[in-house]
């Protein structure tokens, strides 16, 4: 397969040309850019006979972004090669013809988003501002325009995810950026200090530089390079100007200097605003040192108390008390070491691969649906149950009459040394869904698993729903103080005890309500935004006139609120039909049986085959929450990757789509959403189309 990758710039080398410049090697691919800087291309230790520029641009912004943009969104390689890869900002505009793509996104541009205020400040005139008004605008404008043309959204990290989220409206996921560790050595924790980034102002270098001022005692090396315009000479010029005898500033080392500066120094130390991700630290904990970083952006995601010591709202005096306090940075080696090897190359290109893989199936789609089933299932984002157990007595609920019954999900809680393997044989997975048969806060190990997941920066949530009739204080405050999980379905079925008694027996609406204000008491406590509330309540014959009422009680408690039909038809029923079409989205020009079936068929269980796999309490792979007749292996004995390409879990998949006649050692064979629902095929190709765009 050939491939372009597009990157805006390339003579000022840092952490996002670096990573574009070990794709272009592992891949076998070319990159297109504007101005190229060969000799410091090949001091990192790259050739550049694959690097092509598409003309050179000035070295003063906004020129520079500004023709940079232009020249890229003419750049026309159609049919020249298979896939691309956009690997910068201003680069994205060649998406409009380049395709298949996927955008690697180490920032929205941060100038016009959220540094677009500090940029601004740090202006000289009136009418410089006037004007970066102007030009922020244009660019978010036509920043909006162009990413429809961008197929696959890549975040460097949870920081930079929210980034887009935020500011381009789009859900990406997310690939860490890698380390070549195999270059990186432990020789000594020396008499320096070391300190690793591009001069430029969000850096904050400055403080370092004031820091080490008042600690003539230690010394300190920056290396910083910086861009060849006149408002990055200008910061450059600034930080040259204060820098105290003890600091060496160096603008440009080559690999082998740079990988020997990592190995003798004590420690390293940076002071970046809102950093995206980080390379740099990292490079510092594959040579076993630790790091000193502002407790903010990407650092959060990779450092952590036993790699190094993060400073709130850093400033000159907290660094200087902070480097004072690292007496013995020799004890972290190991730990250091160990991080580090997370965020190797190798498992940076072999998910890269995965993505390209995914899109140059999807190409195809349109035309020939045969290939479904091939797209590889996510590792990333998986679902475990880890409690099967529940205190109440709900009618229609197969936990609540009959989960004695049933073999394959059995009754149980999985404990924290279980949940722990799974992480461990599995260090991809970065959010789970605490689906659960059962209620999840009656699992004994709840507070451990929660403290473990958020140590592992691993994203919780509970969308399928708890009855929250049980849950200590304790837990509460904990997943307010953690923000974790993130989000939480409460299913309440009525405004009034009577009422939502009669489905969730021996509940007790009152408790609920509580421990809702509890939550909500001790979010504002810790100032945290997380857990958000969703208050889930399935409509029957017998809540309907309440529907209103719990309406309102949800935004009073400032909940989410949303609705579900009863899988069962005949309990319950509801009476006023002209429910469905006002709750569910359902069209009103469809037949009233159509309508119900659609409404309870909402939700296709079946893609979680491939976008998020079920996993049970005992480590059975069932694949999806549905499933209660049969597993496809146990990922406690065997490795999570190995069950999701088994010959069995494939067939599955292959049978969804009716690719493959029914086989009756596959569990999907009992349900009725492959049963009794004929748009399962065509749900799950629309589905796997929107997913892998």
């Amino acid at each position: 397969m050939k491939i372009a990758i597009f990157h805006n710039f390339m003579d000022n080398i840092g952490g996002a040309e670096y990573v574009d410049l070990i794709l272009a090697r592992e891949l076998k691919a070319d990159i297109y850019t504007t101005n190229i800087d060969k000799e410091k291309i090949k001091k990192m230790g790259f050739k550049t006979n694959n690097i092509f520029s598409i003309g050179k641009v000035p070295t003063n912004a906004p020129f520079r972004h500004e023709i940079a943009y232009q020249r890229f969104k003419k750049l026309n390689l159609k049919n020249k090669y298979d896939f691309y890869i956009i690997g910068g900002d201003w680069a994205m505009s060649t998406a409009i013809y380049n395709k298949p793509n996927l955008w690697y996104i180490y920032s929205p541009i941060r100038e016009i988003y959220d540094l677009k205020d500090y940029v601004k400040n740090n202006l000289a005139s009136w009418w410089q501002k006037s004007i970066f008004d102007i030009w922020t605008k244009i660019n978010i404008k036509r920043n909006q325009k162009n990413l429809k043309h961008v197929n696959k959204f890549i975040s460097t990290s949870k920081n930079v995810q929210n980034r887009v989220k935020k500011y381009l409206k789009k859900d990406s996921t997310i690939i860490n950026p890698p380390i070549e560790t195999s270059k990186y050595k432990y020789n000594k924790n020396g008499d320096f200090w070391l300190s690793v980034n591009r001069l430029i102002d969000h850096k904050r270098i400055e403080i370092q530089l004031k820091a080490f001022s008042k600690l003539p005692n230690e010394k300190l090396v920056i290396i910083g390079s910086y861009e060849p315009s006149r408002h990055f000479k200008k910061y450059a010029k600034y930080c040259k100007k204060i820098c105290p005898k003890n600091v060496q500033i160096k603008s440009w080392v080559s690999q082998e200097e740079l990988i020997e500066l990592y190995s003798n120094c004590k420690a390293f130390i940076t002071t970046s605003k809102d950093e995206d991700f980080g390379l740099t630290p990292l490079e510092a904990m594959a040579s076993g040192k630790p790091v000193i970083a502002p407790n903010e952006g990407g650092y959060k995601e990779t450092i952590t108390n036993k790699t190094g010591i993060l400073i709130d709202n850093i400033n000159e005096h907290k660094l200087i008390n902070t480097i004072q306090s690292l007496k013995n940075p020799e004890k972290y080696k190991d730990d250091c070491v160990n991080q580090a090897k997370k965020f190797d190359t190798e498992i940076f290109i072999d998910k890269i691969k995965e993505e390209i893989k995914k899109r140059d199936l999807t190409t195809n789609i349109s035309s020939d649906s045969t290939n479904l089933h091939q797209i590889p299932t996510t590792t990333e984002k998986i679902r475990i149950d880890i409690s099967t157990i529940c205190q109440l007595k709900c009618p229609q609920c197969p936990t609540g009459i009959r989960y004695k019954e049933n073999k394959t999900i059995g009754q149980g809680f999985m404990k924290l040394k279980e949940f722990k393997k799974i992480i461990e044989n599995n260090p991809q997975v970065k959010e789970i869904e605490l689906a659960s048969w059962g209620e999840v806060f009656l699992n004994p190990d709840i507070e451990k698993i929660i403290k473990y997941s958020t140590s592992k920066k691993i994203t919780l949530s509970i969308r399928i729903g708890t009855n929250l009739n049980n849950i200590k204080e304790s837990t509460i405050k904990l997943i307010t103080k953690l923000g974790n999980p993130k989000d939480i379905t409460v299913s309440i079925d009525g405004a009034t005890n009577s009422t939502y008694k009669i489905y969730r027996k021996n509940g007790n609406l009152e408790k609920v309500i509580n421990n809702i204000k509890l939550i909500n008491h001790f979010k504002k406590k810790y100032s945290s935004t997380y857990p958000k509330l969703i208050w889930k309540m399935i409509l029957f014959g017998h809540n309907e006139h309440e529907i209103t009422k719990c309406k309102k009680i949800a935004k009073d408690l400032d909940m989410s609120f949303i609705t579900k039909l009863n899988y069962t038809p005949n309990y319950s029923p509801l009476k006023n039909i002209k429910i469905i079409k006002k709750y569910t989205k359902i069209k009103s020009t469809e037949n009233k049986e159509k309508r119900i079936e659609k409404a309870r068929m909402h939700g296709l269980p079946c893609i979680q085959l491939w976008d998020s796999p079920q996993i049970n309490w005992d480590g059975k792979l069932l694949g999806c929450c549905v499933n209660r007749w049969g597993d496809f292996g146990n990922i406690l004995k065997t490795n999570l990757k190995k069950c999701i390409n088994s010959e069995k879990y494939n067939y599955a998949k292959k049978m969804l789509l009716h690719q493959a006649p029914k086989r009756e050692d596959i569990p999907c064979i009992n349900c009725r959403y492959f049963k009794d629902n004929p748009d399962t095929k065509e749900t799950i190709k629309i589905f796997l189309e929107n997913n892998l765009k």
